[in-house]
């Protein structure tokens, strides 16, 4: 496993766009750092916003059956 990845590695690994990404960079979202001229993401990062997207999942699901 790798310890960070490109922005077109994880676009694919969160199945977005390029364009995506680079937003979620640039508003925090995802933590970043530069190596060399590449902006490189740490596994880290990407497994949290995965782990928050299913929490928000579970908390609409929940809301929707409870209404």
């Amino acid at each position: 496993m790798k310890i960070a990845y490109t922005i077109k590695e994880t676009a694919e690994a969160l199945g977005c766009g390029m364009n995506t990404t680079y937003n979620l960079v640039n508003s925090g979202q995802l933590k970043s750092f530069k190596f060399g001229k590449k902006i490189m993401i740490p596994a880290q990062s990407i497994q949290k916003i995965i782990n928050e997207d299913k929490q928000n999942d579970k908390k609409s699901k929940l809301s929707r059956t409870t209404t």
